[in-house]
């Protein structure tokens, strides 16, 4: 977290130094106390919540999960531009849990030194602000990557009353840490590790006294690494057609930067190699689609579906060739940065909704719901009242940022509004596309004369964000 820069402004006069900095140390340690604490100060607004988190899913393979589509999207918003502001395992998943940009909370890769779960303050987050509130909280599935070397092991965070999380995540072959205890899954077809967290999911629920509000955190492993689709899936879609946006193994990426244009155009062995990743990365969505139906089921027997929200997102994006990338995330293309995100709630309108919205918005929002006030300096912002009226105020523009992780894609900072999207590097390199004429990112523009005027708008719009 930043701190304030009245800290440093006015060191006081050399003749009270000592005092000054005592007081300064006493006073800034309440401000940031107070900085990081949410507050129970109102009823809930909803009842249960329910947060469902899948792992690199294009945005675009919504379309293969029916139950998903009509049970959470039917029935409330689809929002059509909502982003990963870090499309990156760890440090988005850091976001969602805290509300605040890679650039606060400092989690900006997957792996040491830079990231991973060492890096992540668990002090004040969903579950422990959830759990003040009198939720009981669950986390099942995947936490944060090198969850495994936080100490004291098997280490729980704080505020999770049911703690199932992978040690690694796999579909068989894992191991969770099953409140404190580690748990061995081996590879019998009941073992499908989504398909376990699902039962351990409606266990929760079904299992909980009727007036006990839940919090449940259903994170499964699916579509991530190499999927392996459930036995009863396998298959499914061998018919079904690559994904072939305009952007696909792009012809000319002269106009792009220098990372892209280093890649090789992808091969006809490499095409069917993509082809058949995006096949089974579909099939392996249809156990979720599955674990959909069979939470909410539960939530209906046990009497909670009414008053329940439920939101279905994704870490982040995944490329499936887009500009000659793929299966690969960390880039600034909607490729990488858009995700999935229907949100079920009482008083929701339903519709399809354009507005711009962040994977740092869910802790504001799910905060809202359970009747607490947020950390001062959380970045998200709640979408509940965005939910119910349409004509709520909101956001013009969004922060997209990589600060760490392999060198390909580079470093950038970026921001997207609902028309452009634009990107500065670490290296000086710049990209910038109107997506009203060109919404697959096709061609640059940020060294057109006509588009001078714009580029610099953006630069000080996106100069604001990264203060913030």
């Amino acid at each position: 977290m930043r701190p304030s820069r009245a800290f440093f402004r006015h060191p006081g006069r050399a003749r009270h130094k000592a005092l000054g900095l005592a007081i300064l140390f006493l006073w800034g340690g309440a401000v940031l106390r107070e900085r990081n604490t949410a507050r129970v100060v109102e009823e809930p607004l909803v009842g249960d919540i329910v947060l469902i988190v899948t792992d690199d899913q294009p945005w675009h393979t919504l379309q293969f999960m029916p139950n998903t589509n009509a049970l959470i999207g039917d029935a409330g918003v689809r929002f059509s531009n909502a982003f990963a502001s870090t499309p990156l395992c760890c440090p988005s998943r850091a976001s969602i849990l805290t509300g605040l940009y890679t650039h606060n909370h400092g989690v900006k890769s997957n792996a040491s030194p830079s990231g991973g779960a060492r890096l992540f303050q668990d002090a004040s987050t969903l579950a422990t602000w959830l759990k003040a509130a009198g939720y009981r909280t669950a986390l099942l599935g995947k936490y944060l990557n090198e969850y495994n070397r936080l100490t004291p092991w098997p280490y729980i965070p704080p505020g999770w009353d049911e703690w199932q999380a992978f040690v690694f995540t796999k579909y068989y072959d894992y191991t969770l840490v099953e409140n404190g205890i580690e748990v061995r899954y081996g590879r019998a077809p009941e073992e499908y590790s989504t398909d376990v967290l699902t039962k351990k999911a409606v266990r929760f629920i079904e299992s909980a006294p009727s007036g006990q509000r839940l919090f449940l955190y259903y994170a499964p492993f699916a579509p991530h690494g190499d999927p392996v689709p459930a036995p009863r899936h396998r298959g499914t879609m061998r018919t079904l057609q690559g994904w072939r946006p305009p952007s696909y193994n792009e012809a000319d990426v002269s106009d792009k930067p220098a990372w892209v244009r280093n890649l090789a155009a992808l091969t006809l062995a490499g095409q069917d190699s993509t082809d058949r990743f995006y096949r089974k990365q579909v099939e392996t969505l249809l156990a979720v689609d599955d674990g959909v139906a069979d939470i909410v089921a539960a939530l209906d027997r046990s009497g909670r579906l009414g008053n329940a929200a439920i939101v279905y997102t994704s870490d982040h994006g995944l490329a499936l060739g887009e500009h000659r990338y793929t299966r690969q995330k960390n880039c600034f293309y909607e490729s990488c940065v858009r995700v999935p995100l229907l949100v079920r709630a009482p008083g929701a309108q339903p519709r399809v909704d354009p507005s711009l919205m962040l994977n740092v918005d869910l802790a504001p929002t799910i905060a809202q719901w359970a009747g607490v006030t947020l950390p001062a300096a959380v970045n998200g912002r709640s979408f509940a009242p965005l939910l119910s009226n349409p004509e709520s105020p909101w956001r013009d523009a969004a922060l997209l940022e990589v600060l760490g992780g392999s060198s390909v894609p580079p470093r950038f900072q970026g921001v997207r509004t609902s028309r452009y999207a634009y990107a500065e590097y670490r290296n000086g390199e710049r990209e910038l596309y109107d997506l009203q004429v060109d919404p697959d990112q096709t061609t640059n523009v940020h060294a057109d004369p006509a588009y001078a005027s714009t580029a610099s708008t953006l630069h000080a719009r996106l100069a604001e964000l990264k203060r913030e």
